[in-house]
Order: C-alpha cells, then structure tokens, then sequence
C-alpha cells in the first residue's frame, strides 16, 4: 500500500484500521472475488461495480470501507436528499470521537441565506463551509476526499491531524482538501495583455468596447472555488503571463448554538 494512503487511512479509521488491512489484503490475492462478496459495500459508496471491477483500487477500498464504516458519507453535488441530511451524517462521525451531541448553529446559516441567489449546486459548498467553521471551534475538521466526480465524499478529523493531509493526493484521482472556499482574484497581468484581455473577453462576455476598460480594474474577481479550483485558476493564469491572488470568503455572522 502507498504510504501516504497508509498514512490517512490510519488516522481515518483508526481502531478499524486493522480491519481495513485484512481486506486490503484479500482484495489483492483476488479481486474479483472480493468485489463480489462485497457488492453491499461498494455500492453505499456509489461505486457500480458491474462496470467498475476492473478500475478499482485500494483508494476505493478505502473509500467505500470508511462510508460502511460511518467514518465517511456521500451525497450527490446538487443538494440533500432530505432536510438535515449533512448535519446527521456528521453528527454520526463525531461519536467515534466521545460527542453525543454536537450544538449545531444551521437554523441561523438557513436564514442568513438569499434564496433568490442559491442555484441548483450552490447551497452544499456553503453549507459544508458554516458547519466547518462551527467544527473548528471545537478543534475537529470536515474533510474532503475529492475524487472530481458529481458528489462529495466528506469525513471529520481532529484539526491537528487534517493538517498534516490538507491537499494531499492519494493514487491518481482523489486529493484530499477542506471545504474552505476562496475568492481567487487576477491581480498581475503580465507582459502578454492581449492574451489576458481575450481571456476575460470570453469568460465574462465583456462587449468589446468595454473590455479596456474593464481590464484596467487592479484587482478582478475571476471566480469563487475551492483549493482545486484554485490551483486550475492558478495553471490556467500562468499560462498566460499573469499571477492570480486568494482570500478566504468567509460569512459573516455573529450567531450563537441554538440547536
């Protein structure tokens, strides 16, 4: 096994560590075998094993035993299947950690929410980012086991231990990231301008006779996203001779537990 995925999977799982390693370990004398004794499993983590098997790794292994495991969920990118779904999941996870009970604060993130603004995909990254802000305050973290598909595979570590994993990639498809969102910002144009121009011409549909005008702001706000989308921002502006600028976008809110 990988270290670094030897590594996450230990702090991840922890008791249940050696357990995974047992199945690891059948899972490489005979995969087929072991894909079909365990069609439960992989299916609770969404994996279509049927058309699959053969792409399947130990990553998925990991994945789809911390999901069976409560150590992990998954819900599809467009939004909760019912009301709450998110806040129960995690409140699960956090037994493993001695909490039965945990004073969420979403009744207020519900109200503070423009309802007009929130589009089909738009409520789940802001969701994850009120419920990690409210996690962090009693030093434990959601994290984010990005696999660029259409849904998120979410988990809760102690900060002190997400650190050490914070953007770090786990075969050749999941990166480890918080569900900390960023406003990525062009702050350097570079020497190639008319390369840059065209590029926010096209991405923002500015009418020709305004696009020097509208090149001409200091700081331009390119998108809202997070670390990975940073870092594809990041590529695609170096390319064309600039430099690219972060913040964290961060509500503000001065509410208190009431649930």
């Amino acid at each position: 096994m990988d270290n670094k995925l030897q590594s996450f999977t230990k702090v991840l799982l922890k008791e249940q560590y050696d357990e995974f390693l047992k199945m690891i370990q059948l899972f490489n004398v005979d995969k087929r075998t072991f894909i079909l004794k365990h069609r439960k499993m992989f299916e609770k983590g969404w994996y279509d094993i049927d058309s699959d098997d053969n792409e399947l790794s130990e990553v998925d292994i990991m994945l789809c035993f911390a999901i069976t495991s409560r150590r992990m969920a998954v819900i599809d990118w467009s939004g909760e299947e019912y009301p709450g779904q998110v806040k129960r999941s995690i409140t699960m996870m956090l037994k493993h950690y001695g909490i039965e009970h945990f004073l969420w604060n979403t009744k207020k993130f519900e109200a503070s929410l423009d309802w007009e603004k929130i589009h089909r995909g738009d409520y789940l990254p802001l969701l994850f980012r009120d419920m990690n802000m409210q996690l962090n305050k009693d030093g434990y973290a959601i994290v984010f086991c990005d696999t660029k598909s259409d849904c998120f595979r979410y988990a809760i570590l102690p900060i002190s231990e997400f650190v050490q994993f914070e953007n770090t990639e786990l075969g050749d498809y999941l990166t480890i990231i918080s569900p900390k969102i960023y406003n990525i910002y062009l702050v350097d144009k570079g020497n190639e301008f008319p390369k840059i121009m065209l590029y926010l011409k096209k991405k923002f549909s500015v009418p020709l006779s305004e696009i020097k005008e509208f090149c001409s702001k200091d700081k331009i706000l390119l998108g809202i996203g997070n670390s990975i989308i940073v870092d594809e921002y990041r590529k695609e502006i170096e390319k064309l001779g600039g430099k690219i600028e972060v913040e964290e976008n961060r509500p503000i809110t001065n509410s208190k537990p009431t649930e």
